[in-house]
């Protein structure tokens, strides 16, 4: 009897403890997962944007929420820390005006009443922009295309010998420029005066 009645009692406390878990279960909202990835690739220019994407777990935005970005230099040093609030399309970007280096990015996303918190983190190495070689590189491309046409131009004959023309030879792609003493029409086939020709 005794018996009895301690195990009525037990199964009465776990019948309670499992309403009350239930029911501590349905106060509570369910949250969804949310998403949270960095889309900029690992090597940028200083200047260019660093970008995020917050989503749901159908892969929809989440918008206008705040996304903290957390910037450490290779010493550990914080030289950003910057909260921006996502798009339309659950996309924060944020530019990276930072020297040259390697720097550790920690984005954070903190939840809300609706999606669960995520963070993620990324090494990030920016590139000093090279503006002045580029331009410098074009024009010297640029000069050297002009001096390659206009001594197209003027060496070798119109039609040689052998009946080749100079408009064939320019078709080929061979430029004609004065070298050792000689007119060249590329870097292997030159044209020989004594011959009269060009050949192979």
């Amino acid at each position: 009897m005794e018996k009895n009645k301690i195990i009525i009692i037990g199964l009465i406390v776990v019948i309670a403890a499992l309403v009350a878990l239930l029911g501590v279960m349905m106060l509570s909202p369910h949250k969804e997962t949310s998403e949270l990835m960095i889309t900029s690739n690992s090597t940028i220019y200083s200047g260019d944007n660093f970008s995020v994407e917050l989503k749901d777990s159908d892969k929809a935005p989440i918008t206008d929420e705040f996304i903290n970005i957390l910037v450490c230099d290779s010493t550990g040093r914080v030289v950003a820390n910057e909260t921006v609030r996502t798009d339309s399309m659950g996309n924060v970007n944020l530019e990276m005006n930072l020297a040259e280096g390697i720097y550790n990015v920690e984005v954070n996303f903190g939840g809300n009443a609706n999606f669960t918190a995520n963070s993620t983190s990324q090494n990030l190495e920016i590139k000093e922009q090279a503006v002045a070689t580029q331009q410098t590189s074009a024009t010297q491309h640029s000069t050297s295309s002009s001096s390659s046409q206009s001594s197209s131009d003027s060496y070798g004959p119109e039609v040689d010998s052998g009946g080749i023309t100079r408009e064939e030879a320019e078709k080929y792609g061979y430029t004609y420029t004065s070298e050792h003493g000689g007119h060249y029409i590329g870097s292997h086939d030159a044209w020989d005066e004594e011959a009269g020709v060009y050949h192979d």
